[in-house]
């Protein structure tokens, strides 16, 4: 099938379209939140499409990373960049869904030195945002992050951004 001018195998493309489509669970909806953990195979979340972008890229886009099961946001995958050099964290950030990032103790040190861009991205989007509650889920988000690094250990170095060559073997759509 052909969708956003490329060749997808059928289970990117049901992969993408739960990403971009499927509602949260609400009274009446039979489709799922949150992307069943078998369907998110090391092959699948390794495909990429023209541009390079995983499903941890697409999910960054649309807002809908907390649709992808909490293991799997780790720093190797939150750092994977595509072919503009842009990593899921920073498209998160971008579009103000970084809140939907577990903060964990290994997310903390990646966390931390992007934390600047984060705090600038919260308070553009609270001066602009017509929406309370994700502006409440930032500021939510914010104090426990900074509740979690005050007590995390700061001997951990963040993981280097992890680079197209660096993945085995990524298989095009």
């Amino acid at each position: 099938m052909k969708a956003y001018g490329v060749n997808f195998t059928s289970e990117a493309l049901a992969i993408l379209d739960a990403l971009n489509i499927v509602p949260d669970i609400t009274p009446g909806h039979n489709k799922p939140a949150q992307i069943p953990k078998e369907f998110l195979t090391e092959k699948n979340l390794r495909t990429y499409d023209a541009d390079g972008d995983t499903v941890f890229h697409h999910a960054a886009m649309f807002g809908n990373l907390h649709r992808i099961p909490k293991e799997l946001l780790t720093p190797e995958n939150l750092s994977l960049t595509n072919h503009v050099g842009e990593t899921v964290l920073d498209i998160t950030i971008r579009n103000n869904s970084y809140y939907q990032i577990p903060i964990t103790p290994k997310l903390i040190p990646l966390l931390s030195n992007k934390f600047s861009l984060i705090k600038a991205a919260a308070l553009a989007y609270k001066r602009t945002s017509s929406l309370p509650e994700r502006v409440n889920a930032i500021r939510i988000w914010l104090v426990q992050f900074t509740k979690m690094q005050l007590t995390s250990p700061t001997n951990e170095i963040a993981p280097k951004t992890a680079r197209r060559t660096d993945v085995s073997e990524p298989r095009r759509l």
